[in-house]
């Protein structure tokens, strides 16, 4: 009986699932960036697997949020490069210091699935707030609650 109600609610559910997933055209046309007030947000949600061998798959779901003034000094652009770049240099980073193997090894055994939306509560969030002046980064890691920040100012030579 309850192999039955298991395979009822997947095809009931999986008509769904296929109709909530975008075509590619669909995932590059749409914006990343919305205005919520004053501020430009980008928000995006990951699944994480690292599969290295010769250590147990590790898979985790990522939440992230990046906040920048409107009509400030951050471009549009700027914002969304850096979102990604700095996002995505800090969660590959922590996530090799672990593995005594190559970054082409982390690399290869790396791999990120985009989701619309976070399934349950995400793993990590990463959030960043960024100003005129420089920008917090700030990680928070939702199964121990540990919270670690870092800030910084554009110009570093101050």
């Amino acid at each position: 009986m309850r192999t039955l109600t298991v395979v009822l609610a997947l095809a009931i559910v999986s008509p769904v699932i296929s109709a909530a997933q975008m075509t590619w055209q669909e995932e590059i046309s749409r914006d990343f960036v919305t205005i919520e007030g004053n501020k430009m947000v980008l928000r995006a949600f990951s699944l994480e697997t690292i599969a290295v061998p010769g250590y147990e798959v590790n898979e985790f779901q990522v939440s992230y949020y990046m906040d920048a003034p409107v009509g400030g000094l951050i471009s549009r652009d700027y914002f969304v490069a850096f979102s990604a770049v700095l996002s995505t240099m800090v969660l590959q980073t922590m996530m090799s210091e672990g593995y005594n193997v190559t970054a082409a090894e982390f690399l290869a055994a790396y791999d990120s699935e985009t989701l619309l939306e976070p399934i349950g509560q995400p793993d990590l969030e990463i959030n960043v707030y960024m100003t005129d002046r420089g920008y917090q980064l700030e990680i928070i890691n939702t199964r121990t609650q540990e919270v670690t920040r870092m800030t910084e100012i554009w110009d570093s030579d101050k």
